[in-house]
């Protein structure tokens, strides 16, 4: 129901957009830790300078543009230094690793293109949303205003040192000096921006509750109970306004997170499987040979020239093979060729399991 008039009244005032909307220091301060981050990477969402807040200039989206360029030609030039035609080759040699490594690096690729067209898309919207959400500060105020700035901050500052130093560790393991992998920190935008939309709906949900507060203080309000009770719809309104100009705003950057970690965690588990596979395959080889080797001792003591040294050795080594055993871990299951069937058949009821309580 709101959505239509969130988009025509973002149309109609595009232009106001651009020059009359001042913020007050608290709302400056709930968003300008995203803005700040979001900015070092010509990523940010809206403009946020002199107490103004305005859509994104077409000088800063030239600016993106060629950044969003580089972004291509550096995972293009990545992809091409890894040899992806060692694929194939052999099927012992195919490294899982190395074809998430491939995804990485797209996918972060991906992400930065993602997000500069959301933001053209929503150059105005965004604007919209801080200037609606700011009005409803005016009417609305909450207790803890501070600790949720200063947790924005910290949130904020965790991501980013959390990111910057797994990419130092990374590079000084893998001890690479190539400066397009510098493109990896894009990460940070990404995170970044999901913390955005997390905080926003969080600070909506307590302007919530302040208005639910108000609601309730209704009996004791005096004065003109028309005008407030008004006041109170309006502000009502303007929450499941900014709601719905969340959803307009962000409804393709979750998904995006969800399809990246989705895959991501397919391959993981592929990854592991085929790890499983190999080590039995491996295992049941040397199973065989040990076997080979003990039929072998057989046959030669049975041999009319075998001599009483090589009987000896035999009946040692039979010996020591009657010590053998396969490789159990914990003794919970033995690693031969019938463990992958095991795994497979165990994976197979989990998902059916999975799949009759999604279509219960």
């Amino acid at each position: 129901m709101f959505g239509k008039r969130i988009v025509s009244v973002t149309k109609f005032q595009s232009k106001e957009i651009c020059l009359k909307n001042s913020l007050e220091t608290d709302v400056q301060k709930i968003f300008y830790p995203f803005n700040f981050i979001m900015s070092l990477f010509l990523s940010s969402r809206f403009n946020l300078q002199q107490n103004y807040v305005r859509p994104i200039s077409r000088q800063s989206l030239i600016l993106r543009s060629l950044v969003v360029a580089f972004m291509i030609i550096a995972t293009a030039y990545r992809i091409h230094l890894k040899d992806i035609s060692r694929f194939g080759h052999n099927i012992e040699n195919i490294s899982i690793v190395l074809l998430v490594s491939y995804f990485l690096i797209i996918s972060r690729c991906m992400d930065y293109v993602c997000m500069f067209i959301l933001n053209i898309v929503h150059r105005y919207n965004n604007v919209v949303l801080i200037v609606i959400i700011q009005s409803i500060h005016k009417s609305i105020h909450f207790n803890g205003i501070r600790s949720f700035i200063f947790w924005n901050w910290v949130l904020v500052v965790a991501s980013t040192v959390f990111n910057v130093l797994a990419f130092i560790l990374f590079g000084v393991i893998c001890h690479f000096v190539d400066l397009f992998c510098v493109c990896e920190l894009v990460i940070i935008c990404f995170d970044v921006d999901l913390l955005y939309t997390i905080r926003v709906l969080v600070l909506m949900i307590k302007y919530l509750n302040g208005w639910i507060e108000n609601f309730r203080m209704l009996h004791f309000h005096s004065g003109n109970d028309e005008m407030y009770c008004k006041k109170m719809f309006n502000v009502y309104c303007k929450i499941l306004k900014v709601f719905d100009l969340y959803k307009s705003i962000f409804q393709v950057l979750v998904p995006i997170a969800n399809i990246v970690l989705g895959i991501l965690a397919m391959l993981g588990i592929i990854k592991e499987i085929l790890q499983i596979i190999f080590l039995s395959v491996y295992c049941e080889k040397f199973h065989i040979a040990v076997e080979e080797a003990e039929t072998e001792c057989i046959l030669r003591m049975i041999h009319v020239n075998c001599s009483r040294h090589q009987r000896r050795l035999c009946k040692n080594v039979l010996n020591e093979t009657c010590k053998f055993s396969k490789l159990s871990p914990c003794g919970l299951f033995k690693v031969d060729a019938t463990l992958p069937m095991c795994l497979l058949e165990l994976f197979t009821r989990y998902v059916f399991v999975l799949l009759q309580f999604a279509f219960l």
